[in-house]
């Protein structure tokens, strides 16, 4: 009797990548890949870090990647840098045909929803990789962008991964511009904000009058794209429901982004036979663990959501962020960073020579902590 694949529901970033990897290191599983919408991958481009992903796993993303950077910079009311490490970003449509390629026909099925119920009547088990809001909400991560063409060459030497100099408007915001050609841009509004509306009309105009302050004449709008993250407030234990694995929940839980989880664990999970019981033990241990290492962004969260912080104020916690060594950045967005490392930089010269102009308060334990 031939067994039963494994069903995979969701062809978005997590789905795709744990397909694509059981293909690559499991071949004799049997699977199947059930995406609701048209195709693979998110519906807006997603950007990266060097440092948040393992070399061993840029072997196996290189392929997704359409667009890449050496350097990038950031601006701050008061902290401006240019870091000279890469920048990665892939195009949705580029991740698609990718994935399409190395995922063949016999695999995916596009336009197609299953519920988690009639999935496991299909098949041995159900990998559940769909955003359906298992764990509560702290906060929002949102995010509108634009691809335009312009009427000249805008300049760049870089793309700026974080401009907050702009004006602070509904919680944190910053401005990212990544130049995909000589006369293309994508531009996004990133705002962290515990209100979940986002309002296209209001933040169109907003882009498009930062464009035109630094002198960028839009010719057309080619494509636009649309984030909505849920910062979570709480860690979901409820990942298992009997032949069920829920994957909604793991994501940094202060930028929302899924991909440093997505690339660590679905790593972890096609190092074993993929046999239901075992996938439930890498789960559990890796639960374990993300617990005890993120306790940090708890407390940076109350900051930037719960805390009355002004929203021209909320700016700081990130300026901070990349004014400090590299390694605590790089820390904090793999979604490594711990509190002895935020303490055992204290006590260095060069980061109080650094800090004369910012300050960050952090709440642990009811224990107030100031970083000057």
């Amino acid at each position: 009797m031939e067994e039963k694949p494994v069903i995979i529901i969701g062809g978005g970033l997590w789905g795709t990548l744990l397909a694509l990897r059981i293909r690559q290191c499991l071949p004799h599983v049997a699977l199947k890949l059930y995406a609701p919408g048209p195709q693979l991958g998110e519906q807006f481009s997603v950007s990266f870090h060097e440092s948040d992903v393992s070399q061993a796993a840029m072997k196996w993303l290189s392929p997704f990647i359409s667009q890449s950077w050496k350097d990038f910079e950031v601006n701050f009311p008061r902290y401006s840098k240019k870091s000279d490490h890469k920048l990665f970003t892939m195009e949705p449509s580029h991740f698609h045909a990718v994935a399409s390629e190395l995922l063949g026909p016999n695999v995916v099925y596009l336009n197609r929803t299953l519920t988690p119920e009639e999935a496991v009547k299909e098949g041995s088990f159900v990998i559940d990789t769909l955003v359906r809001g298992y764990f509560k909400g702290l906060g929002y991560q949102k995010t509108h962008g634009l691809i335009v063409k312009l009427t000249h060459p805008h300049r760049l030497s870089s793309p700026i991964s974080m401009d907050a100099t702009i004006e602070q408007k509904n919680g944190f915001r910053y401005l990212q511009v990544l130049p995909l050609s000589e006369e293309r841009l994508l531009l996004k509004d990133v705002r962290f904000s515990s209100d979940p509306l986002l309002y296209y009309e209001n933040i169109e105009p907003d882009l498009f009058r930062e464009a035109h302050q630094r002198r960028w004449i839009i010719d057309d709008v080619l494509e636009r794209e649309t984030e909505f993250r849920k910062i979570p407030c709480d860690y979901c234990d409820q990942f298992f429901e009997g032949k069920v694995i829920r994957l909604d929940g793991f994501v940094h839980d202060i930028t929302g982004d899924a991909l440093p989880d997505a690339v660590r664990l679905i790593d972890r999970m096609v190092q074993t036979s993929f046999r239901l019981g075992e996938l439930k033990l890498v789960m559990r241990e890796y639960l374990i663990e993300r617990k005890s290492r993120r306790r940090i962004f708890r407390t940076i969260n109350r900051m930037l959501f719960r805390v009355k912080t002004p929203c021209a104020e909320r700016y700081q916690f990130f300026q901070w962020l990349h004014s400090m060594p590299p390694s605590i950045r790089k820390k904090f967005y793999k979604g490594d960073l711990v509190i002895i490392d935020i303490l055992r930089s204290l006590y260095t010269k060069s980061f109080f020579s650094r800090q004369k102009t910012s300050g960050i308060s952090f709440m642990k334990n009811q224990e107030r902590v100031v970083i000057v």
